[in-house]
């Protein structure tokens, strides 16, 4: 009980009573300061959520990270045991990438740069890049980062520059590792050319740059260069590098979008242009066709059908809403060419004791979907309709499709899939009643 309202003593004057506080306004906005902390919690911003080295200590800790650095250091070892292992080919009279890998440790480091440049440190890059948020969102652990709350464009910096940091490291280290294995087993001495050019040891570590084994890089896995017409200065260069990076991402780009396209399943199901409405077995029942166009099937099908009509409460208000209708069939081991839906009028159904006024002033609408496997990629396929009031055929029916030819054999006539014909009227079922 609040001070306010505790009542003063009998017969005590001297303390007047104060039924309204000096200042109320603080207690009626207390409920929201809860809403207040959330957004903006004392202490907290954003610019020091997920720092870099927390950042940079995660990923670092993270299996596929300790593996993608240790293959580009066992890189230079691999192509060292290899040449031990294989046999001398027979003299050709001529230099060969071998041979000139295992003249200095110079050669052995260009050797194995060519020899990464087009896989190797490509899927290095690619995984520290790609995975990044991936392992987070498959592992669970994403959420809990959007819950500290880091903002989003945040995280996606950070980790965008820890998986540059980390390609940058994994491109530095294999052509360190790669000197210090070829200096060790083949010896520092000279670089050596394909053309006969040389540079000393010390010259090829200090002259053939960081920027120069980049180009180069560049240029072999591009196939730019190695001809009459190459780049020398260093802008022409990084002109070289940007078309390079340019048309290898549109390319890229553009195969994507083309196998997206063409690798995506869609289903070419038709439905009959309109619903027909008959007695079967002496039942009202709605009736309509589906059918697969495509050569292929449709495997574990599942057919729903719903009908939304206008439904005015006694409030006013007026709604939409959607009553399920049950099939005969709702599901069926594959869709070839047609198939027969069939929803019974009885008692429980939404048509019980509808006519073709009533379905029309309801504003009654049916729809229609499909769901199933392509039969050649496995991959989940669908397809919807609707039919409208207007399209309610009372008293009609399909026609046959299906006859049999003087051999024997059945006959499956597709022309005739959207053709109706009328039925006779009965006492329980008055329609059509042109007739």
């Amino acid at each position: 009980m609040s001070a306010e309202s505790v009542p003063a003593p009998a017969g005590d004057l001297s303390i007047p009573h104060d039924p309204a506080p000096e200042q109320p306004a603080p207690e009626r906005s207390a409920p929201r300061e809860p809403a207040r902390a959330a957004v903006g919690a004392p202490g907290y911003r954003a610019g020091r959520t997920l720092r870099l080295r927390v950042e940079l200590a995660r990923q670092l800790r993270r299996r596929r990270t300790q593996v993608a650095l240790g293959l580009v250091v066992l890189l230079p070892g691999l192509l060292w045991l290899a040449f031990q292992l294989s046999r001398p080919g027979p003299a050709t009279g001529s230099l060969t990438l071998v041979d000139l890998a295992k003249g200095s440790g110079p050669n052995f480091t260009v050797f194995a740069l060519f020899a990464s440049a087009s896989f190797l440190l490509v899927v290095v890059v690619a995984l520290f890049f790609g995975d990044t948020v991936a392992s987070e969102a498959s592992w669970s652990s994403l959420r809990y980062l959007l819950a500290v709350p880091v903002p989003r464009m945040r995280l996606l910096r950070q980790k965008a520059i820890v998986a540059a940091g980390l390609s940058l490291l994994a491109i530095v280290l294999l052509p360190v590792v790669s000197l210090l294995v070829g200096s060790l087993a083949y010896g520092a001495t000279d670089l050596v050319s394909p053309t006969g050019e040389s540079l000393t040891y010390w010259q090829a570590i200090w002259k053939w740059s960081f920027l120069d084994a980049f180009f180069f890089s560049v240029e072999t896995m591009g196939t730019i260069g190695y001809g009459v017409l190459y780049p020398e200065s260093t802008a022409a260069n990084v002109l070289m590098v940007a078309e390079s990076i340019t048309s290898l991402t549109l390319t890229a780009l553009a195969t994507g979008l083309v196998f997206a396209k063409f690798s995506r399943s869609t289903a070419r199901i038709i439905f009959s242009r309109e619903i027909t409405i008959a007695p079967v077995d002496g039942v009202p029942t709605l009736m309509f066709r589906i059918s697969n166009q495509r050569g292929n099937r449709i495997v574990d099908v599942q057919i729903r059908a719903v009908i939304v009509r206008k439904q005015i409460h006694r409030e006013g208000p007026t709604f939409y809403p959607m009553i399920d209708m049950h099939l005969t069939r709702e599901h069926a081991l594959s869709l070839s060419r047609s198939w027969s839906v069939m929803h019974i009028i009885d008692s429980t159904s939404p048509l019980h004791g509808r006519t073709p006024e009533t379905v029309a002033d309801e504003e009654s609408e049916l729809g229609i979907m499909v769901v199933g496997l392509d039969e050649t990629t496995m991959q989940p396929v669908h397809a919807s309709h609707q039919y409208f009031a207007r399209q309610i055929l009372w008293g009609a029916r399909h026609s046959d499709i299906i006859s049999d030819a003087d051999n024997g054999d059945l006959i499956l006539d597709m022309d005739k899939f959207h053709d109706t014909e009328p039925t006779a009227p009965t006492a329980d079922f008055p329609y059509p009643r042109n007739v």
